[in-house]
């Protein structure tokens, strides 16, 4: 089980949980609105992979995303679930 100290960390980001891959991996969403040059708004998405502890986890709940040390080839993320 990874262990994760999130004394004086702010979380980087939010977002939504996607699938659940096994006991401990996630897929995340993350939505960010841009402006595009010709004044429309443009919803971009990124996919992150998240180290979680919590089996509570359900897909469509909101998170707290931290950057932590990588864990494997794909996974940089620790996710914490929203209160």
């Amino acid at each position: 089980m990874f262990n994760f100290n999130k004394e004086n960390k702010v979380a980087d980001f939010t977002g939504h949980v996607v699938s659940i891959l096994d006991g401990s991996t996630i897929r995340i969403k993350r939505v960010v609105n841009v402006k595009h040059e010709t004044g429309k708004i443009i919803r971009k998405a990124s996919f992150f992979m998240c180290q979680h502890n919590d089996k509570k986890l359900q897909i469509g709940e909101q998170v707290l995303v931290y950057k932590i040390r990588p864990i494997s080839k794909t996974k940089h993320y620790f996710a914490e679930k929203k209160i």
